[in-house]
């Protein structure tokens, strides 16, 4: 399933990030998770792609559901790209991160690897008094994700507001690096009811393991918590740990789904915080040395477009019959949409041409370039335009 994998263009030389949806519910509207003027994003997915678009980098996704199907299929090969984003999602979930997969991270930050892991409660699903899901004997909690869990935080009711700030300075790799991050805001209650969980950098972390503090929480109710944490391995492979799900975190003109400002916190200015895109450029770019191409409101002097860079599931998926995929142009831009098998070969291009800035869709209709029908199973499709490029998977029945 990886074998079109990385899909940037052969004369791409940025940063190469690869985006793993590990979150297999489809069945929440994160719409009110984003601000006014953003309100098109309905899936998770959308919110990730999002913020590392605002950010200013490029990335594939991987989809480990297979376009929605029951069959979890994660990704075991990274060394295409110089960092994995991965985040499992807001509930907790049995397809957390499976055995190969926790040794091809292993082996990919000890070849000098880069990895973010964001969820909830990945840290419970991880530890003996949760899911017991870690496949290193301990080692990916306490050595990859440099964490101790404490125990689950109380009901969102009883603490809808979690608040953090960030260290003022981070060792990376022993160098002293500067952290200038504003302070972050989680609200537990959007879209729905978030369980989490309490946390602390592991002390001593496992052999060939360094762990820090990055963020830590202000208002922990059990003295001292942490909800960001930095691990390097064997002096050439780095992981961040983010202990909630991005679409937690407050963002944008709104401080959480209703639009009522958060109770007021030192440090946390309503209606200008861009948290998620401020946490994501400070891990990649200042601890990881990954160069941002700009990117964000606050990078450019011009207003923002009316349209920004994406690429969306295809609907219906699964589909039968036709289906429909959407995108949207932030810029003019020579647009090529094709959709490929599992072997990685082109089945069928769906545009090719020169478009303005706007949103479009596209139809397939389930057939090749021959006008033969395709037989049943996941299948890939892929938009190159300008500086963007995504893939997606779909699921087709017969």
């Amino acid at each position: 399933t990886m074998s079109i994998l990385p899909a940037y263009p052969d004369d791409y030389t940025g940063v190469k990030i690869l985006l793993v949806d590990g979150y297999p519910r489809w069945n929440i509207d994160y719409t009110e998770c984003m601000a006014a003027n953003d309100n098109t994003v309905e899936r998770l997915v959308e919110i990730y792609e999002q913020t590392l678009t605002d950010a200013g980098y490029c990335f594939d996704v991987y989809n480990i559901s297979g376009g929605g199907s029951s069959a979890h299929i994660h990704p075991l090969q990274y060394t295409e790209y110089d960092c994995i984003f991965w985040f499992t999602g807001p509930y907790f979930s049995n397809y957390l991160v499976d055995e190969e997969a926790q040794y091809a991270i292993r082996d990919y930050m000890a070849g000098g690897g880069k990895v973010v892991f964001c969820g909830d409660q990945l840290a419970y699903g991880m530890d003996p008094e949760g899911a017991n899901e870690d496949s290193l004997g301990g080692e990916f909690l306490a050595g990859i994700l440099g964490t101790d869990y404490l125990q689950e935080m109380e009901g969102p009711f009883d603490k809808p507001y979690v608040y953090a700030a960030a260290v003022e300075t981070l060792s990376v790799f022993g160098t002293p690096t500067g952290i200038d991050l504003d302070s972050i805001a989680i609200y537990r209650e959007c879209p729905t009811l978030r369980e989490m969980s309490y946390i602390q950098v592991i002390d001593p972390p496992p052999a060939g393991y360094t762990a820090q503090q990055l963020v830590y929480l202000t208002n922990a109710s059990i003295g001292s918590a942490d909800e960001v944490i930095y691990v390097e391995y064997l002096g050439v492979g780095q992981c961040v740990f983010v202990n909630f799900d991005l679409s937690a975190s407050v963002t944008h003109e709104r401080s959480y789904c209703s639009g009522i400002a958060a109770a007021p916190m030192p440090g946390f200015v309503s209606g200008i915080y861009d948290g998620r895109v401020d946490l994501v450029r400070t891990i990649l770019e200042d601890v990881f040395g990954l160069p941002s191409s700009g990117g964000g409101p606050a990078d450019v002097d011009e207003p923002p477009p009316d349209h920004r860079w994406a690429l969306h599931q295809n609907v219906p998926n699964p589909c039968v019959g036709a289906t429909e995929i959407r995108y949207e142009l932030a810029r003019p831009a020579q647009v090529s949409i094709k959709v490929y098998n599992p072997q990685g070969q082109v089945v069928r291009v769906l545009e090719s041409k020169a478009k303005p800035p706007g949103s479009y869709a596209v139809r397939w209709g389930g057939r090749n370039t021959s006008g033969e029908r395709v037989s049943s199973g996941v299948y890939f499709y892929k938009i190159e335009a300008g500086p963007f490029t995504a893939t997606r998977k779909m699921l087709v029945l017969r």
